[in-house]
């Protein structure tokens, strides 16, 4: 899953009065060519500038359960305070997240990330309905058609699999977004039981919907 590459792309435009929709897709394989992920995004532009993302995504029956599923994405420098309506206020994941109550959280992107030994995932928040984040001027909304899960960071995921301490580390000025339909529990074989299968990305298929959009 670490070495997924392009196999096949596809891109198509249409328009339909004042929006204009266009869908790409892509497939990709790891290792095992013969076990493909298969992504299709729509992107419709409104004529009041919101745009919508409707994703799909055909998992071969031969990969093993997901880390996640979802998109991934950076803003421009600046973008630093956060609000959203959702599990909080400290991080919550789909099998540790009881103690998380559901309302509307404002933070920071930096104070969302949690500071562990080993540098790792962190930062998630489950059942969120929408949420923003400004640069003190522009505003950049999410709402999805249904619950989903998201973090905001000033790392990637590659940066904190690729660091074993803090010191490796090196903030980006971009924010980063993921926005996720489901993301693997947290339990793990490494110090304790693994994750229980209801906690698992195990699925073949997933959709994910959203709309984002920017307000000055």
């Amino acid at each position: 899953l670490d070495r997924l590459e392009r196999t096949a792309s596809a891109c198509k435009v249409e328009k339909s009065g004042a929006a204009v929709t266009v869908t790409v897709e892509r497939e990709f394989a790891g290792t095992d060519k013969k076990a493909p992920i298969r992504f299709t995004e729509k992107i419709t532009v409104g004529g009041d500038g919101t745009v919508r993302f409707d994703c799909a995504y055909d998992i071969a029956e031969a990969l093993p359960t997901l880390p996640r599923v979802g998109v991934s994405f950076l803003t421009a420098p600046g973008f630093e305070e956060l609000e959203y309506f959702g599990r909080g206020p400290f991080e919550n994941y789909i099998d540790r997240n009881r103690a998380a109550f559901v309302g509307r959280y404002a933070a920071t992107v930096a104070g969302n990330y949690v500071d562990y030994i080993l540098p790792q995932e962190n930062g998630n928040r489950t059942d969120v309905r929408e949420f923003s984040l400004t640069d003190g001027g522009a505003r950049l909304e999410v709402k999805a058609l249904d619950r989903f899960e998201f973090g905001v960071s000033h790392y990637t995921a590659a940066d904190l699999f690729g660091a074993f301490h803090r010191k490796d580390l090196k903030a980006r000025p971009e924010t980063v977004v993921t926005i996720d339909r489901r993301q693997r529990g947290l339990g793990t074989g490494s110090c304790g039981p693994q994750t229980r299968p209801e906690y698992e990305v195990s699925g073949k298929n997933y959709t994910l919907s959203f709309c984002l959009r920017i307000k000055k």
